[in-house]
C-alpha cells in the first residue's frame, strides 16, 4: 500500500551516493532504461527516489499532460504520514503536495472509491488515494489549505501506476478546506 512505498522514502538519504545514483533529473527526461534511482533538485531541496518510489501516471495530472513519471515522498519537515509529495521526475519545478486519504474516510464515499479501484484494476490492499493540496491567501491575509476531492490521484503501489480521476459525484468539492 502507500505506506509500503513511503516506508522506502526519507527525504534526506536513502542510502545512495551521487556515484550510485543512476540518473540526475534537472527538468530533463531520458528515453533510456529506467534508472535505479532519481536525484531531483526540487523546490524542497535535493530529493532521491528509489525505483520503488517511482510511479507512472496512466492518466496525467490535469494541466500537465506531458509529465508521466513521478516520485512519491513524505513532505519535508512533516510528522504526519498523510502529507506526501508527488514530484515530477521530468520537470524538477513541478511537484504536488498531497493529502493521503484512508480508504475508509468521511470525505469520499466508499462506493466511489471501490468503483474506481475496480475500473482501474487496483486491488484494495495495493490502493491509495491522494488529494492534491493548494494553499491560497485570503483577503484577510490568512493562508487557507484546500484539498481537491473532485479529482484525486488513485495509486496502485504494486504496479507503480497512478491515475488522476475526475469523480462524477458533484458532492466532492475542488476546494475542500482543511
Amino acid at each position: 500500500m502507500l505506506n509500503e512505498a513511503l516506508a522506502q522514502v526519507e527525504m534526506s538519504d536513502v542510502g545512495l551516493t551521487m556515484s550510485e545514483t543512476a540518473s540526475t533529473m534537472g527538468g530533463m527526461s531520458s528515453s533510456e532504461a529506467e534508472p535505479e534511482a532519481y536525484l531531483v533538485e526540487s523546490r524542497y531541496g535535493e530529493l532521491t527516489f528509489a525505483h520503488e518510489q517511482v510511479m507512472t501516471m496512466q492518466r496525467s495530472i490535469l494541466g500537465f499532460p506531458n509529465l508521466t513519471k513521478f516520485g512519491l515522498a513524505k513532505l519535508p519537515a512533516q510528522n504526519s504520514t498523510n502529507l506526501v509529495l508527488l514530484q515530477s521526475l521530468e520537470d524538477a519545478n513541478t511537484s504536488f503536495p498531497c493529502f493521503a486519504l484512508d480508504l475508509h474516510n468521511p470525505l469520499i464515499e466508499e462506493k466511489d472509491i471501490s468503483g474506481t479501484f475496480e475500473t482501474l484494476g487496483i486491488k484494495p490492499e495495493d490502493g491509495a488515494i491522494l488529494c492534491i493540496l493548494t494553499v491560497r491567501q485570503e483577503d484577510n491575509g490568512q493562508s487557507v489549505i484546500t484539498a481537491n476531492l473532485r479529482a484525486p490521484v488513485f495509486v496502485d503501489s504494486s504496479r507503480r501506476m497512478a491515475w488522476q480521476v475526475v469523480l462524477s459525484n458533484p458532492r466532492y468539492p475542488i476546494r475542500h478546506q482543511l
